[in-house]
């Protein structure tokens, strides 16, 4: 597959979100280059505990953000984020049982994520994040 570039079309106009979602894009293109390897491998462990560190400390950020842009559709979203975590976790546990489909899976999943989440969905937080000038949030 393609290693997927940073465009502005990834972008939400916000600096500070803007430089995790290009970590989001490394992750996601380390995972694709780790997907045959096996579940035992030392960068697929590392690989999914960086998302899970990264996911829980963006979302929140995202979230605190989107709080103070009164976003209409933000329980929703915080849904979503809820459901990638989850998912995330369980990913752990399928490597901890060596699951031998877990890093194509994983893959698979970061690649949807990408598609579904952040292209699609995240277009629709954009104009909140712009309209708000003064969104200062210490994290």
């Amino acid at each position: 597959m393609k290693k997927i570039e940073w465009d502005e079309s990834v972008s939400l106009g916000h600096p500070r979100l803007d430089e995790h979602r290009k970590y989001f894009i490394h992750l996601l293109n380390k995972m694709e280059q780790h997907q045959d390897d096996l579940v035992s491998s030392e960068a697929v462990s590392q690989l999914i505990y960086q998302m899970r560190e990264f996911a829980t400390y963006y979302f929140s950020l995202e979230e605190e953000y989107l709080e103070k842009a009164e976003f209409d559709r933000l329980e929703s979203h915080k849904n979503q984020h809820r459901k990638f975590k989850e998912k995330t976790a369980g990913f752990c546990i399928d490597i901890m049982n060596h699951k031998a489909s877990t890093p194509k899976e994983i893959y698979t999943h970061l690649l949807e994520w990408f598609v579904d989440h952040v292209l699609d969905l995240d277009s629709q937080i954009k104009p909140y994040l712009q309209k708000k000038t003064d969104l200062h949030v210490k994290v």
